[in-house]
């Protein structure tokens, strides 16, 4: 039986150059991710028949992005994330894949947490995502209730991302340095082995939380990796931090109780609980593995809170300036390179070039194709198609689609006509600029990532102290029994 789609994207690096690829996944008993295979999955009758001492671990790696809000937009408040399901239709016949539309392809917060709780009776639910947008998760557990934070301690998990922020490690090129962040190491943790080489690395860990802890202090990406716990606590720091915070128990004023927050320290040992002190003392590895990436602004991470807020916000105006900058460099390569494509299109329709006739088939009818949204998209849909059903055919899809832009260029600078000469030229040295101002957003993105993972990490702590401090018992026993629930072991 043929397989359904090749769907792995890769990248293969050689000496000459670097091409994407499709590959048949070899997973055993693999199933597409749809909606009907999940509803289906979640009406076992094993877990209805699970007992309260038993744990029911879900882990997830896979794209994640926002829902849609009413108006048919980006749902801007990020309270009803989405796992991205499986959404290609092959007919490998016609050559024809489908895809389906927004409601087919997000499994939301909402949706899965139904599933949870009407179909699973482990005492515990215990979850690991690394998708973009995955913090959003922590809400099948973390709610308002009487406009306070509550925390649903039967579910808890670990996250990639806050539930606005994209994350790392989405790439083919598994081989090169872009393959890191959360998701390669919380597996690599968790098992023990190395998820492109399949070689043993190490014992694999005993728990969820002890390869999440592993996994962040490894993970030097644009992460911010985030336990229940610390989203439940994060979000009392910023109900705290409102104009409007009213404690809802002890006597002290809310001004003091916010002040306790914002003048937390890591390092401090605010508070005689181990759960606190076994929290800070991992933060404390994260912030001194910073001080040492960034001495000249870890003055921000030891002193007030609100500095450190600061300091985060003029590091985010200066991205967002200089990204207008690439956004218009950017811009500007792409029209240009469009133009020397076009006339390379031009040439090949001349019959003067040594492209193969595959090659020639793709250029029309792919490459060149002005009819066409998104021909890199194309591509790699028809290569996932011939790779099953044509091979070679594939693979001349694979080595044009990487050579396409240089073979253009080649050719162009090559022109006896000297202005599209001296264009291509240009042109060439302009995207190696190009590449460098995309190496440095990438820099200043993973630098603002990691002050504001210390930031977040700051604030959890902060709360923690304040809750202590008005001493809001039901707050505190939600934050034990999420501890609690994360420190879940797994069956070996």
């Amino acid at each position: 039986r043929l397989p359904v789609l090749a769907d792995v994207h890769r990248q293969m690096n050689t000496i000459t150059n670097k091409r994407e690829v499709m590959l048949v996944g070899k997973i055993a008993g693999n199933r597409a991710a749809t909606h009907a295979n999940i509803d289906t999955y979640f009406v076992q009758p094993e877990l209805r028949q699970m007992s309260q001492n038993e744990t029911l671990f879900i882990m997830v790696s896979d794209h994640g992005m926002p829902n849609m809000n009413a108006d048919g937009e980006r749902d801007s408040t990020f309270t009803d994330n989405c796992i991205d399901l499986w959404s290609f239709f092959a007919d490998l016949k016609s050559e024809h894949i489908s895809t389906l539309d927004w409601s087919a392809r997000c499994l939301s917060k909402t949706e899965l947490r139904k599933h949870l709780v009407e179909n699973v009776s482990a005492g515990r639910v215990v979850f690991a995502m690394s998708q973009c947008f995955s913090g959003g998760f922590h809400r099948m557990s973390v709610d308002d209730r009487k406009n306070y934070p509550t925390a649903d301690a039967r579910i808890c998990g670990f996250t990639a991302a806050t539930e606005d922020t994209t994350a790392s490690g989405c790439t083919a090129d598994v081989d090169g340095p872009g393959y890191q962040g959360y998701e390669r190491s919380f597996t690599e943790q968790l098992t023990g082995i190395d998820v492109v080489s399949g070689k043993r690395l190490r014992p694999g860990r005993a728990s969820l939380a002890e390869a999440h802890r592993a996994a962040t202090l490894e993970d030097l990406a644009k992460d911010i990796p985030l336990a229940t716990s610390d989203f439940y606590l994060w979000k009392w720091a910023l109900k705290i931090d409102a104009a409007d915070f009213t404690p809802r128990s002890g006597t002290l004023p809310a001004d003091v109780i916010r002040m306790t927050m914002l003048s937390t320290r890591i390092g401090d040992g605010a508070l005689v609980s181990e759960n606190y002190a076994a929290k800070e003392a991992f933060f404390m590895k994260m912030k001194q593995r910073f001080e040492r990436m960034y001495p000249s602004i870890a003055y921000a991470f030891n002193g007030n809170i609100v500095n450190h807020r600061r300091l985060l916000t003029e590091m985010n105006a200066e991205l967002a300036t200089f990204n207008e900058d690439v956004d218009r460099a950017y811009s500007d390569v792409q029209e240009r390179l469009a133009a020397v494509l076009g006339e390379w299109n031009s040439f090949v329709r001349s019959n003067k070039s040594t492209l193969s006739s595959e090659e020639r088939e793709y250029e029309f009818l792919i490459f060149g194709n002005a009819s066409l949204p998104s021909p890199n998209e194309t591509a790699l849909h028809l290569m996932s198609i011939r790779t099953i059903t044509n091979p070679e055919s594939a693979d001349i899809l694979s080595q044009y689609k990487s050579m396409r832009t240089e073979y253009a260029l080649n050719w162009a600078m090559g022109s006896a006509n000297s202005e599209l000469s001296e264009f291509a030229q240009k042109l060439k040295r302009d995207m190696g600029e190009l590449a460098k101002l995309d190496d440095k957003w990438n820099a200043m993105e993973k630098r603002i990532g990691h002050v504001r993972r210390l930031l977040i990490y700051r604030e959890v702590l902060g709360a923690w102290n304040a809750l202590a401090k008005m001493e809001d018992k039901v707050a505190l026993k939600e934050v034990r029994d999420l501890v609690a629930c994360e420190s879940a072991t797994l069956p070996r």
